[in-house]
């Protein structure tokens, strides 16, 4: 299951997910194909009717905070039920924003976007 033998999976009181761990063949948190060995999950639903917020974060195996292979701690989704549109957040290890450097930007679907420099680049490249 995404990279490992299993997953253990916890719940809140009241059904939702809190906490998903990556096991070993041997029962033991092991990472996933994105780097990662668990993640927990926290909802801000008090004012659902109009937007859900949901913060997932990021443990190695030892449960310390860790990065993805993106590079985030975790991220923040918010959700407007009226409307279907999603924001989404990466966050660093204080569960602040991750703020894009010009090295390397993250696209919402997860993918590396090109900086401007690595776009002139190219078109440099092919006489543009």
């Amino acid at each position: 299951v995404n990279g490992a033998y299993g997953v253990a999976t916890t719940y809140t009181p009241f059904g939702r997910i809190d906490k998903e761990t990556w096991l070993d063949e041997n029962g033991n948190p092991a990472p996933n194909a994105n780097g990662y060995a668990a993640m927990t999950y926290s909802y801000d639903l008090t004012n659902a009717s109009k937007v859900e917020k949901y913060i997932q974060r990021y443990f190695d195996t030892n449960d310390e905070p860790c990065e993805d292979n993106l590079g985030a701690y975790g991220v923040s989704i918010l959700y407007y039920p009226n409307t279907r549109v999603h924001e989404v957040t990466y966050l660093d290890d204080e569960g602040k924003p991750l703020m894009p450097s010009d090295e390397d930007r993250i696209t919402d679907s997860g993918v590396r976007e090109k900086t401007e420099q690595e776009i002139l680049e190219e078109m440099k490249k092919l006489g543009m």
